[in-house]
């Protein structure tokens, strides 16, 4: 590995099966990382939170399941969910976790979607929210992946979605740590910046809340709310703000009724 390397999002990156193999890698810890406080807890939280608020929240999607934290959460708390991701690993663990809660399995549905083209059984399908997270950064094509999840959105449901944030100056430092990873291999705490297979290596792109308003407000939708949170505890009462929150997280809905004309 060279000393330096090419300054993350924008360079050229691996194809979509490296990124599913990046995450088969990591899936037998990535449960752990909802174990102990940590932005992980905090935005399981809020998009918890802002589901509960929601009147119509049977059926979901959770595109990116991951592990399947948050699907077994949302399964216990009474919605149907089709839990989707493009790692086996994490399919698998995604199953044993909803099998360890003992939840009825009629009330999910896990399944392998192809890296490339984003299809699937769950394009049939119309939800009342789709939850998207940490996933966009990652898809060469960003615009169609927006497109399909806008309409597997029902009219009146919603989409939550979470990216990185491009405004962050955390984001900044971030990059500097992984474009150098020599003056910083000996702190433990950017392990997972200077490691040969860091996320970044896979991550394409960051946005702006204006750039995420286009490719989802282009697909139909109209955002409601927006986070931005996670931050060192150091900067914690400062996190909200777009200069320093390290995520953005957002709720856009579908404008219109589902229900039929008097």
């Amino acid at each position: 590995m060279s000393r330096d390397r090419p300054d993350p999002p924008g360079e050229a990156r691996g194809s979509a099966s490296d990124v599913a193999s990046f995450f088969d890698e990591i899936a037998p810890s990535w449960s752990a990382r909802y174990s102990v406080p940590s932005q992980f807890q905090k935005r399981l939280r809020v998009v918890l939170s802002w589901c509960s608020q929601e009147e119509k929240r049977e059926r979901l999607l959770d595109y990116g399941c991951g592990s399947g934290v948050l699907t077994t959460e949302l399964v216990g708390n009474g919605s149907h969910v089709t839990a989707v991701d493009i790692s086996p690993a994490m399919i698998e663990a995604a199953r044993a976790s909803l099998e360890a809660r003992g939840l009825n399995g009629d009330r999910y549905r896990l399944e392998l979607v192809d890296a490339e083209d984003f299809g699937g059984e769950y394009l049939a399908e119309r939800y009342d929210g789709v939850v998207c997270l940490g996933v966009f950064e990652y898809v060469e094509r960003h615009e169609l992946l927006a497109s399909f999840l806008a309409r597997c959105v029902r009219p009146s449901g919603f989409l939550i979605v979470m990216v990185p944030n491009r405004r962050s100056i955390l984001r900044t430092f971030e990059r500097i740590i992984y474009r150098h990873p020599r003056y910083f291999r000996r702190l433990s705490m950017f392990e997972h910046l200077t490691r040969e297979n860091s996320y970044l290596r896979h991550q394409r792109r960051c946005y702006t809340i204006d750039e995420l308003d286009d490719l989802l407000v282009g697909s139909g939708l109209v955002r409601e709310r927006a986070l931005f949170f996670a931050a060192p505890n150091a900067l914690r009462s400062l996190e909200r703000l777009q200069r320093v929150g390290f995520q953005t997280l957002a709720l856009y809905r579908r404008p219109g009724s589902d229900e039929p004309p008097s």
